[in-house]
């Protein structure tokens, strides 16, 4: 009688083209609407700061005859008008200041980001190398192995040289064997997924 070879697991592409994080990843995303923020309260203070210029025409109609019987001419008015911040400027200028503090934090927070990204990254692909190696080994030496001796054992019984108890712990071993690979296998599935999405790689390319 033969011992049935176990099923594979369907896994997720390799992780290869992932090597770097990208750069529109959801948490740095959210870093650079932070910084944006900041860069408008920046740019808005900044502005409050400054005079406030104002410039206005005119243009009258005007009717009525001077003193000699003339008609008068029409009446065309320029006005200019500048608004300085006296008060306000210095405490717009702290809010400045203020805002641009938090950008120049922002950037920081959101490089710091960046490069535990990345290094979480690296961490994953010496991990799926690991698991790789191991896998190949699994299903290359451990499993067939395990399977050839199961064989062997129950040709053995079913020749009379062995006990039946040898046909079960042959099996378990067997049966171990199969559950560790399917263990490990699912393993580098999850740490596939977790690497997809540092790379900000959408699942459903796997699917097409």
């Amino acid at each position: 009688t033969e011992v049935s070879s176990p099923d594979g697991l369907a896994l997720p592409g390799g992780p290869d083209e992932l090597a770097g994080v990208a750069e529109d990843h959801p948490l740095l995303r959210i870093r650079d609407a932070e910084i944006q923020r900041h860069r408008r309260e920046q740019s808005v203070a900044r502005r409050s700061a400054r005079p406030d210029w104002a410039l206005e025409l005119g243009y009258g109609f005007r009717a009525a005859e001077d003193a000699m019987g003339d008609r008068r001419p029409d009446m065309i008015t320029l006005g200019i008008s500048m608004e300085l911040p006296v008060f306000a400027g210095g405490r717009d200028r702290r809010r400045e200041k203020a805002a641009a503090l938090k950008t120049e934090a922002a950037r920081d927070a959101r490089l710091d980001q960046a490069r535990m990204l990345a290094m979480k990254g690296r961490r994953m692909e010496a991990a799926l190398e690991g698991i790789r190696r191991r896998l190949t080994l699994m299903e290359d030496e451990w499993l067939p192995a395990a399977r050839r001796e199961a064989e062997t054992t129950l040709q053995a019984y079913q020749a009379g040289t062995v006990p039946f108890s040898d046909v079960i712990d042959s099996r378990m071993r067997w049966l171990e064997t199969r559950l560790q690979l399917d263990a490990l296998r699912a393993e580098q599935a999850r740490d596939r997924v977790e690497l997809r999405y540092l790379a900000a790689t959408d699942l459903a390319e796997d699917e097409s």
